[in-house]
C-alpha cells in the first residue's frame, strides 16, 4: 500500500465509532484488492470493496442529512472526513496504474455487529420534520417530540434483517453485484461508487463552513438539554427551593445575591464557564433564547462531554432561578446594561444600529452566526459591556476609525471601517464571497474601488485596522 493510502493506527484500549471503524474496513479492503496475486480473488474482492463502500456511503448521506437539521455533538469525532475523502480520490487515480501483486499480505475481518443508533440512519423512517420559522418555545417542544419519536424506534428490536432492507436501497447497478452469479470486474460500477463515497465525505466537510442558520444552533441546545439535562434541571430547581426554605424572608434577597455569586465561581472554575462568558450573560444565562449557547456548544463539541454541558446547564438553571428572587422583572438587567460600558451619543447609537444591520444581512459561516457578531459587536465597542483594561484602547481606536478618518466623511468613515472588518471575517472564513459583491450587499452605492477596502482588511494591509486585531480576535465569532 503507498504512503498516501496509509490510516491512522487504531491505540488499543480506545473505543471508536462504528463508522470510524468501518471507514478504516473499506481502506483495508482497497489496500488487499491492489495486493491480490489471484486475478479471480481480486474481482470477488472488488466486488464486496464495492458493496461494502456503497453500505458506507448510504450512512454518510444520511447522516448529511441528519447534520443538516440536528447538529452533531461529540457524535464520530474520531472521523476526519476531508483525509478519508482525500484517500477514496487516490483511490481513483489507482486505477489508472497497473496493479502491484508483489505482497502476499493476508487480511481477516470480523463482521461488525452494529448498533440500532448506527442503523437507524439507513432505514429512512419516515419522521415529521422539525419546522423551520417557530417561535423558541415552539421549537423546544418540537424537539422534544422528535426525540421522543427517535426513542421508540431505536427501542425496537427487530432489526436482525437490516441488510435486506438497506440493500434495496443501493443503486441498482451494486445491487447487480449481490445478484450476478457471474463474476466480472465491472470497474464501473466501482468507480461510481468510489466517486459517490468522496462526494457524501466532501459534502460533511462542507457543513461545517457552510452558512449554518441561527435555527440550528437553537434545535442543537434544545436536543442537548433535553436528552443530557433533564435531570440536572430539576437538581438545580430543587436546590434553590431547598435553599430558599432556609432564608428569613427580610434578607431574601441577600442570600439569593450571595448564593449567587457563589454558583457563578462554580460556573467558572468547573464548568468551562471563562468560555461560555463569551457567548451568554453570566448573571442572566439565557440558554435557549437566541443561537449563542448553541454555538458555543457547536463550537466545543469535540472538546466539550454531555456531563460538562449538564453542569453548565445545572448551573446557569440556578442563577436563572435565583434571579426569580433577585430580579424578578429583569428590572436589574436592564438598568445594568444601560449603565455599563460607554455611553453613546447621537452618532454613536446610529453607528451601532448601522452595524447591526449589516450583521443581520450577511451569510456567516463556520459557526458564526447575525446573533454572535451582534454580540461581538456591542463588546468590542463596549455597549452594554465592562470591557477589561487590555481591550479597552483597542475599543477607543475602533470608535475613531469608525466616526472619522482623515479626509473622509463620517458615513466614508463608517462604510471604510466596515469593509476593513468584513475583510477580516473573509480571512477567518466566518463570510465567503467575492469583495466587489459584498461591498454592494452592505452599501448597494458604494463607488466603484471601494471595495478595495475589504481586500486591505482580508490582507492585513491597513496598519491602523490591523492594530485593532486582538480585539476583532476575542468577540468576532
Amino acid at each position: 500500500m503507498t504512503e498516501e493510502l496509509q490510516i491512522p493506527e487504531l491505540d488499543e484500549g480506545v473505543v471508536y465509532s462504528e463508522l470510524r471503524l468501518l471507514l478504516d474496513n473499506v481502506c483495508n479492503m482497497f489496500g488487499s484488492y491492489m495486493r491480490m496475486s489471484s486475478r479471480k480473488g481480486s474481482q470477488y474482492l472488488l466486488r464486496a470493496f464495492t458493496i461494502e463502500l456503497a453500505m458506507v456511503t448510504l450512512k454518510l448521506k444520511a447522516l448529511h442529512k441528519r447534520w443538516q437539521i440536528f447538529l452533531p455533538f461529540r457524535e464520530v469525532i474520531d472521523v476526519n472526513f476531508a483525509s478519508y475523502e482525500s484517500i477514496a480520490h487516490h483511490w481513483l487515480k489507482m486505477f489508472d496504474v497497473q496493479e502491484d501483486n508483489n505482497d502476499d499480505d493476508d487480511y481477516f475481518f470480523d463482521i461488525l455487529p452494529l448498533t440500532n443508533g448506527y442503523l437507524l440512519d439507513l432505514f429512512d423512517y419516515e419522521i415529521e420534520p422539525i419546522k423551520t420559522g417557530m417561535k423558541p418555545d415552539e421549537l423546544s417542544t418540537a424537539v422534544e417530540n422528535y426525540c421522543k419519536t427517535i426513542d421508540k424506534y431505536l427501542r425496537k428490536t427487530a432489526l436482525d434483517n437490516w441488510e435486506e432492507k438497506v440493500f434495496s436501497r443501493l443503486e441498482p447497478d451494486v445491487q447487480a453485484l449481490v445478484t450476478d452469479d457471474e463474476v466480472n470486474d465491472r470497474k464501473d460500477t466501482t468507480i461510481a461508487v468510489i466517486k459517490a463515497y468522496a462526494e457524501a465525505l466532501h459534502n460533511i466537510e462542507e457543513l461545517f463552513t457552510s452558512d449554518l442558520k441561527e435555527e440550528q444552533f437553537i434545535i442543537l441546545a434544545n436536543r442537548l438539554i433535553y436528552r443530557d439535562c433533564k435531570k440536572a434541571v430539576k437538581e438545580a430547581k430543587d436546590q434553590v427551593k431547598k435553599e430558599h426554605n432556609a432564608w428569613p424572608k427580610k434578607f431574601e434577597k441577600d442570600r439569593a445575591i450571595a448564593k449567587k455569586e457563589q454558583i457563578k465561581m462554580l460556573l467558572l472554575k468547573n464548568a468551562h464557564g471563562d468560555d461560555l462568558k463569551e457567548y451568554i450573560d453570566l448573571d442572566y444565562p439565557e440558554l435557549l433564547e437566541d443561537a449563542c449557547f448553541g454555538q458555543y456548544l457547536f463550537r466545543d463539541r469535540h472538546k466539550l462531554t454531555h456531563d460538562d454541558v449538564a453542569l453548565m446547564v445545572h448551573y446557569c438553571t440556578m442563577i436563572e432561578e435565583l434571579n426569580n428572587y433577585i430580579d424578578p422583572n429583569r428590572s436589574i438587567k436592564k438598568r445594568k446594561e444601560q449603565a455599563l460600558g460607554r455611553e453613546l451619543d447621537p452618532q454613536e447609537k446610529n453607528i451601532v444600529k448601522t452595524l447591526l444591520k449589516f450583521a443581520d444581512k450577511a451569510e456567516w459561516r463556520n459557526g458564526a452566526t447575525a446573533d454572535s457578531i451582534k454580540l461581538g459587536i456591542k463588546r468590542m465597542l463596549g455597549v452594554g459591556y465592562q470591557l477589561d483594561p487590555i481591550m479597552q484602547p483597542y475599543s477607543d481606536a475602533l470608535w475613531k476609525l469608525l466616526k472619522g478618518r482623515r479626509n473622509k466623511t463620517d458615513e466614508e468613515s463608517l462604510m471604510l471601517t466596515w469593509f476593513n472588518i468584513v475583510g477580516y471575517c473573509l480571512r477567518k472564513g466566518l463570510l465567503s464571497g467575492g469583495s466587489p459583491a459584498l461591498a454592494k450587499t452592505f452599501y448597494p452605492k458604494c463607488q466603484e474601488d471601494d471595495y478595495k477596502a475589504i481586500i486591505k482588511g482580508k490582507n492585513g494591509e491597513n496598519a491602523t485596522f490591523k492594530a485593532l486585531e486582538p480585539l476583532l480576535d476575542k468577540y468576532i465569532k
